[in-house]
């Protein structure tokens, strides 16, 4: 989802948590250096300044083919003389590389500059700032923010590091939201808050909808004038049901939020939209919502569903992906609370008109849900 919308900060910090899941990194030797480390590498993490010289006067100090370049392994073990050793011998501080374990080339950029404002290293930022890294570069900025390090903020803000706007929209920051709306109103918005061409409403809208952000939210609202049947609602709408600051390899002690902002802002744009609006494939919302994400809690998942079907949402509508209904939806996922809300409000359980491999009986029967069965037969017209 973040991919298709072009968040590309989100879609690096997803992929770096999914490739640490896949393979953790594996535990130190007891010299301080990681298993199957290149020679290089090892001198790094050990401190080794003789051997990196060494290598340089022959020329043959590189990065090692795999895993972490040599500025990032300085920072990430407390070098801070190492990192100052190799930016003096004329090592790039942005430190571009190629990722591991991605299907297609990616490219990471400023990922020592990432690591020191992820884990608070602000000796080793304003070094790798002063030799010439981006403040800008690969989440650095965001980090900054989601730590609440205030300090660091303060650095990368005088090297001219800018939070864009979907910064505040995610983490609920109303105070830097407010900020920048009052300077695009002055004309005097920093370069790199949003894209060209594009308001810092239509920017920082959904993040505050996916974040829960009522107050933000409501700011960006007030700006925006699509029509009420505009396609672009559709993510909109279907934001607040990701619960993204409660998705589990997203969440942060540092940002403990409450879970019951989600529906207000749900509520807030589906004032402003019809609740019938498709998406790709002909998904409505209401498909969506009776999907949903795992993390998001039986009782909540109902209440987005109530308040749809409040509304007007059609049951009865199909997708073109499943050509399903919601009900069928809820039924191949395993939402036994939905189901049971859609038959209570008079969903059909038998769908005859549906492809035999597409009703809810199917589906349920397909997955396995044995409830949902029960419960769909308990609703079936007598024969």
């Amino acid at each position: 989802m973040a991919a298709e919308r072009g968040y590309d900060e989100v879609v690096d910090i997803i992929r770096e948590q999914e490739l640490k899941r896949e393979k953790p990194e594996p535990e130190p030797a007891p010299e301080g250096a990681e298993p199957a480390m290149e020679p290089v590498a090892a001198a790094v993490v050990r401190g080794d300044s003789a051997w990196i010289r060494e290598r340089h006067a022959e020329g043959a100090l590189r990065d090692p083919l795999t895993g972490h370049g040599l500025l990032t392994l300085a920072v990430k073990h407390d070098r801070p003389e190492m990192l100052e050793l190799l930016l003096e011998l004329g090592f790039d501080p942005d430190e571009t590389r190629r990722e591991a374990g991605a299907d297609e080339v990616v490219h990471s950029w400023g990922r020592p500059l990432q690591e020191c404002t992820q884990s608070g290293k602000l000796a080793m930022a304003e070094i790798l700032l002063a030799h010439g890294a981006d403040a800008n570069a690969w989440a650095c900025v965001w980090n900054a923010y989601r730590e609440k390090d205030a300090a660091m903020i303060e650095l990368l803000a005088r090297y001219g590091g800018v939070p864009n706007a979907m910064t505040p929209g995610y983490l609920r920051d109303t105070e830097l939201a407010a900020r920048m709306f009052a300077q695009e109103d002055a004309g005097t918005l920093p370069k790199g808050t949003v894209p060209e061409g594009r308001t810092v409403a239509e920017e920082i809208l959904d993040p505050a909808a996916s974040a829960g952000s009522v107050d933000i939210l409501r700011m960006a609202l007030e700006r925006i004038t699509w029509p009420r049947d505009d396609p672009r609602w559709w993510r909109i709408l279907a934001s607040p049901l990701c619960f993204w600051n409660h998705i589990p390899w997203i969440y942060s002690q540092k940002w403990d939020l409450e879970r019951s902002s989600y529906l207000p802002c749900f509520t807030m744009v589906l004032d402003r939209c019809d609740a019938n609006i498709r998406g790709r494939f002909g998904i409505t919302v209401l498909h969506y919502a009776a999907a949903s994400y795992n993390w998001v809690a039986p009782e909540e998942r109902v209440a987005f569903i109530r308040i749809l079907l409040d509304r007007g949402a059609r049951m009865d509508a199909r997708d073109e992906l499943l050509q399903s209904t919601p009900l069928g939806w809820a039924c191949r996922w395993g939402r036994l609370e939905v189901a049971k809300l859609m038959l209570e409000r008079g969903a059909d359980p038998v769908e005859p008109d549906a492809e035999l491999w597409a009703t809810p009986h199917a589906w349920a029967g397909k997955a396995g849900h044995k409830a949902i069965d029960a419960l769909l037969q308990e609703y079936a017209p007598r024969k």
